[in-house]
């Protein structure tokens, strides 16, 4: 492949209705905005570079790298070949079926105007419940702009709704990009008893399709109820601050306590990410674990297991490699 000839979104004519020089020029200063800053992986790191190159952005000294491999734990290997293979195609350099190019340029768009922000702040656990609940609604709206892929987008994250449960949605109270008034109207729901807004609630969260876009309307508040107090408990976090007026919330030592506890969780995503890391840090050294997938499946769980074991940061190599043998040998009935 000549790296000098590729093709981008921006000179896509299909794309202009979508691609508007707003939305560019929002995905440049996000996508810039991150490279700044350290990424948990170096595909992070690429991935924004090629969402950059995508929208007509410019970079410097940068180079296309070879396919990624593929597995079920790495969407992202799978969005950057899909970048990578329209970029090249479009350049002339390869031909693809239309049918296949236009699901490339469907996954390409989506993710770089409506998954990429929620990608990389997926990681914060103050802001989860509003992030997921943003991205549920602008899934949504993108119906607009292409129904099949919004409806694939929606069926996927209906069953990852957890940061909308009435417990963790408790998150949003420490979130300062939620207004003061939707503040007040969670606090006011904290005293709404259980039994009458349960069914309503989780019948969201567990992933039920039905009525699914009735909370295009709703905001966080909708999922607040007495329960949600059970996150203070859980985490026995002082809660006292909840008493007092949203706007002199930051003012209170109660407060600034809790959100430091609260920013130290860690969420799910992070737990994958370290769980894929060590495993590309075992294949480095024993040379290749499986070709089997499930057989690898597995391995990643026990090297989630060790992560959630919380594992010594300064462990070796050798000594992660016999504590995923022992886990293996004695999980291998399983």
């Amino acid at each position: 492949m000549d790296q000098a000839k590729f093709s981008t979104g921006a000179d896509d004519d299909e794309l202009d209705r979508i691609l508007t020089p707003e939305v560019v020029q929002k995905i440049l200063q996000f996508a810039t905005l991150k490279l700044q800053s350290e990424q948990v992986r170096e595909d992070y790191q690429y991935f924004l570079q090629l969402v950059i190159l995508f929208v007509g952005g410019k970079l410097d000294r940068f180079h296309f790298r070879p396919p990624m491999a593929l597995s079920s734990a790495r969407f992202m290997g799978r969005i950057i070949n899909c970048l990578t293979m329209y970029m090249f195609c479009k350049g002339g350099q390869f031909q693809l079926d239309e049918t296949v190019l236009s699901g490339i340029r469907e996954v390409n768009v989506f993710t770089v105007t409506t998954y990429l922000e929620p990608w990389f702040t997926a990681t914060d656990p103050v802001k989860a419940p509003l992030t997921d609940l943003l991205l549920l609604k602008d899934i949504m709206h993108y119906s607009a702009v292409s129904p099949l892929t919004a409806e694939c987008a929606l069926n996927a994250f209906k069953g990852h709704m957890w940061y909308l449960s009435e417990e963790c949605v408790a998150l949003a109270f420490f979130d300062d990009r939620v207004p003061i008034s939707t503040k007040r109207a969670m606090v006011l729901n904290l005293g709404v008893q259980k039994k009458a807004t349960y069914k309503s609630r989780m019948k969201y969260v567990v992933g039920q399709k039905d009525n699914m876009y009735d909370l295009i309307d709703k905001d966080l508040d909708f999922f607040v109820s007495k329960h949600t107090l059970k996150f203070f408990e859980y985490l026995r976090i002082d809660s006292s601050f909840l008493s007092a007026d949203p706007a002199t919330w930051h003012t209170l030592p109660s407060n600034i306590q809790a959100l430091e506890t609260v920013k130290g969780l860690q969420v799910v995503n992070d737990i994958a990410e370290r769980g894929v890391a060590l495993i590309k840090s075992y294949s480095a050294c024993e040379g290749k674990v499986t070709n089997d997938e499930t057989e690898l499946q597995k391995i990643i769980v026990v090297c989630r297991k060790l992560i959630m074991e919380e594992t010594p940061k300064d462990m070796t190599i050798k000594g992660v490699m016999e504590k995923i043998k022992d886990k293996m040998n004695k999980n291998s009935t399983k």
